[in-house]
């Protein structure tokens, strides 16, 4: 319709070459975003508006720019937020599911962007989008959804980046905060997602990646962060009760506990030995298989 029209204007004249053109086009497509809500609903005109959006935040020229771009990216993810998660209580639709992942995906794929000139502007905006409101507002087959279409990738593609960065200290920074991201997002969601069937494969892809960035080549900040954060992660679900349960988990015939055990001394076997965690590893034995009766 017209506003979207107005919106991809706004968009073009953001990424001109002249300042001045780029500045009023920023402001024009600020405006119209705020008045979203009364051209069209927010998950009708999303699928446009969003990629509009992120051509406007990778033509940002200068740091403050950035900021604010990345900003307005993240006022449209708090309307989407506010608006369609399910209200009164109900799960979301998978509509609103699709329009959320997409969100947190373009967060993602500025964080990856090395001509972006702040690229912590989107990273944070990933971690408040992730971290925002009571982990109840969404169900954890939601939150799941995050880790494995958003967090997980975002991760593995800076460790991939790393071996040919060319600003070894940004990418590094970069990498540290990817891990503190994993780790605060994976904790502050603990008890719904340990609700799942699933949880062992999200948990073991976690451990997989914080494992690939403590072995990551001439990186002495993150050999030294990935243990520090491992521990903290592994001392917080052992305070949830995470690592009780004497259930066999997915097809394996250990518990939880002993999985975990069981990377841990092969990643980082300092751990393992450590006074703090040795509880965890004796707590749960599987339980026996139910005897059969003789004939």
């Amino acid at each position: 319709g017209t506003w979207l029209g107005l919106v991809r204007f706004a968009a073009a004249v953001s990424a001109s070459a002249d300042e001045r053109g780029a500045r009023a086009g920023s402001e024009a497509l600020s405006s119209l975003c705020s008045h979203t809500a009364h051209a069209c609903p927010l998950h009708e005109s999303l699928p446009e508006l969003w990629p509009l959006l992120l051509l406007h935040a990778r033509a940002c020229r200068t740091p403050a720019h950035c900021e604010r771009a990345v900003g307005l990216m993240a006022d449209v993810h708090a309307r989407l937020r506010e608006e369609t998660a399910g209200g009164g209580g109900e799960a979301p639709s998978e509509e609103w599911r699709a329009d959320w992942l997409l969100v947190l995906r373009g967060f993602c794929s500025l964080c990856l962007d090395t001509r972006l000139p702040c690229r912590d502007a989107p990273l944070l905006a990933l971690q408040r989008a992730v971290l925002a409101g009571d982990p109840p507002a969404l169900p954890p087959a939601v939150w799941a959804e995050a880790f494995e279409q958003a967090v997980f990738p975002l991760l593995t593609e800076l460790l991939r980046q790393w071996v040919a960065a060319t600003d070894a200290a940004e990418q590094e920074r970069l990498m540290l905060r990817g891990v503190t991201l994993l780790s605060k997002a994976f904790l502050h969601h603990l008890s719904g997602l340990l609700s799942l069937r699933s949880f062992h494969l999200l948990w073991l892809r976690a451990l997989e990646l914080l494992e690939q960035f403590l072995r990551a080549p001439q990186s002495e900040l993150l050999a030294e962060a990935v243990p520090e954060t491992l521990k903290n992660m592994l001392l917080v679900m052992g305070a949830s009760g995470a690592f009780e349960s004497r259930a066999r988990v997915g097809d394996t015939p250990q518990t939880l506990a002993q999985l975990t055990a069981a990377v841990v001394e092969t990643m980082c076997p300092q751990l393992s030995g450590s006074p703090d965690l040795a509880g965890l590893w004796h707590e749960a034995q599987p339980a026996a298989a139910p005897a059969v009766a003789a004939a």
